[in-house]
């Protein structure tokens, strides 16, 4: 099982770390906005390690994936209209998105044997910048 600290979703964070290849295999958060410290790492060690940069400001507000006993393909939206695609293009869909307007992903939980396998998105209001 894995969250990320609750310190770390009172403020936006512009990064975050996911390797992929076939499959979803792990990621990683800094704790804070400034990058001074991280999360720990979950998932396995294959496929190539990313990271993402979300300008001042964006939020992710709407996730799609694919999954097949793993998750196999992550694609985050952010509220200007841009996307980050990791992993393959295949499995059953999933969408993801909130169900009240003006909120945005503010953390990510779920679990991990290797590679991760369940993963659950948290929604709240815009993050005071």
């Amino acid at each position: 099982m894995f969250a990320q600290p609750a310190p770390a979703c009172v403020r936006p964070l512009p990064t975050a770390t996911i390797r992929g290849g076939v499959t979803l295999d792990g990621a990683q958060r800094p704790t804070d906005p400034e990058r001074r410290g991280w999360s720990d790492y979950v998932g396995g060690s294959w496929g190539d390690l990313e990271e993402v940069f979300l300008h001042p400001g964006e939020s992710v507000v709407q996730v799609s994936g694919k999954y097949r006993l793993y998750l196999r393909r992550l694609l985050f939206t952010t509220d200007r209209g841009r996307h980050f695609s990791f992993g393959k293009d295949t499995g059953t869909s999933f969408n993801a998105a909130p169900l009240h307007p003006r909120t945005v992903l503010r953390y990510l939980s779920g679990r991990s044997r290797g590679l991760i396998n369940a993963l659950g998105f948290h929604w709240d209001t815009y993050p005071r910048h």
